[in-house]
């Protein structure tokens, strides 16, 4: 999307001065249209930048939070005798018994 966007861009502003150089003022020219393009271009890209940057720390807060110890739950009514494993060494199957 960049290749036409900047094609656009060349084009307008070099047609603007092509005109302005031969032909004076007394015909159309386009430089604010190609700054407001610009403006809006860039503005676009800073609100996109901004909104994966709040992606990115939402998504580490979220991996932060994970619990890094389970109970493994044996005795399914007891408050006590269930032993607690690191997350990182409990299958799935151990975790949530059939």
């Amino acid at each position: 999307m960049d290749v036409p966007v900047s094609l656009g861009i060349l084009l307008a502003f070099t047609g603007s001065a092509w005109t302005t150089v031969f032909n004076g003022t007394s015909d159309h020219v386009y430089y604010d249209s190609v700054v407001m393009f610009v403006f809006f271009l860039l503005a676009g890209r800073y609100l996109e930048l901004m909104a994966r940057k709040k992606a990115v720390e939402v998504t580490e807060n979220l991996v932060r939070i994970t619990p890094a110890i389970a109970t493994r739950l044996i005795n399914k009514g007891a408050t006590t005798g269930n032993p607690r494993y690191p997350i990182m060494f409990m299958g799935l199957k151990k975790l949530f018994p059939l």
